[in-house]
């Protein structure tokens, strides 16, 4: 079953340079401070106002036994803020990097692996020339100042490279008293053939579920409004639930719209929307991704 776990405590911490990769771990170089994140070390110079707070390189280390990564056999790492880059190392071997400060990326780390673990992270806040933005009238704090976490999933799984997002996009229309919510689905790892199960509810009860079988091309609908559309090598699961708060319409088209809004995308979508995935659709390696992505991880994901 996949996991995510939170890992922000009991990390290591320095300013000063350390060598990653000598066949030494990085934690007998350097003075080092033990802390939890989330941290950045401009807390205090940051905020006095001088624009003289420290720009530059800083490193976080964490020992981990592999156990502690999951019991799934692929592994993520998943950083939901590194300001402003960072370059993640597992046992002395770069695993990945990412640019900008605002965003949350993943980097695969399975094959980095053993059953002792050290995790380093350099981060970098210096001035440069490829992140933006290159000058706001605001701190550019550095560290991991948000969480970090250990995603653990089987061989299919969610896209956890898609882009940065959880894999899963939520389209919501208003059609006067109804309202369409499309769910679009990215996975990965997947057999022609498997199957996708989707759960859609509001309180207190589930209002729809459907499950249907991806093809290897063109598109079909079910019966049941759910379909299934093959195409640049993606399969996308499209589901459109028609008016599930029927009934407590005040008379108005203006309520209409507002409680078909509050209802079909407000509640489900934002607190009620599961997506259980026993099986997926057929996913090939998205074109002109799979290299950009490499090692440069994506971001954000709810894994269910």
């Amino acid at each position: 079953m996949a996991t995510k776990n939170n890992i922000n405590a009991s990390w290591q911490f320095t300013k000063d340079a350390v060598s990653v990769g000598k066949g030494a771990s990085v934690l007998t170089e350097g003075n080092w401070e033990a802390l939890d994140l989330p941290h950045t070390w401009n807390g205090i110079d940051g905020q006095d106002g001088g624009n003289d707070y420290y720009r530059g390189t800083c490193y976080y280390a964490k020992t981990m036994k592999r156990a502690e990564f999951g019991s799934e056999p692929i592994v993520y790492i998943e950083f939901e803020g590194a300001n402003s880059s960072a370059t993640l190392y597992v046992n002395g071997k770069e695993a990945g990097s990412h640019d900008g400060g605002y965003s949350t990326w993943r980097v695969n780390i399975t094959d980095f692996l053993a059953e002792d673990n050290e995790i380093v992270v350099a981060v970098d806040n210096a001035p440069n020339e490829r992140v933006y933005p290159q000058m706001a009238d605001f701190t550019f704090y550095g560290g991991l100042y948000r969480d970090v976490n250990v995603i653990s999933v089987g061989e299919a799984h969610f896209d956890l490279d898609y882009y940065g997002g959880p894999a899963l996009m939520v389209t919501p229309e208003v059609k006067g008293a109804d309202a369409d919510v499309e769910i679009e689905v990215f996975v990965t790892g997947c057999a022609d053939g498997d199957e996708l199960d989707v759960l859609l509810w509001q309180n207190p009860v589930p209002q729809v579920t459907s499950a249907a079988v991806a093809e290897a091309d063109g598109a079909h609908d079910d019966a049941d409004g759910l379909s299934h559309l093959h195409h640049a090598g993606v399969d996308k699961a499209h589901h459109h639930d028609r008016g599930s708060r029927g009934g407590l319409d005040d008379g108005s088209d203006g309520g209409a719209q507002q409680d078909a809004l509050e209802g079909a995308a407000g509640e489900l979508i934002e607190h009620q929307l599961q997506l259980v995935a026993r099986h997926f659709l057929q996913s090939v390696p998205h074109e002109g991704h799979a290299e950009e992505e490499k090692g440069n991880a994506a971001e954000q994901c709810n894994d269910v």
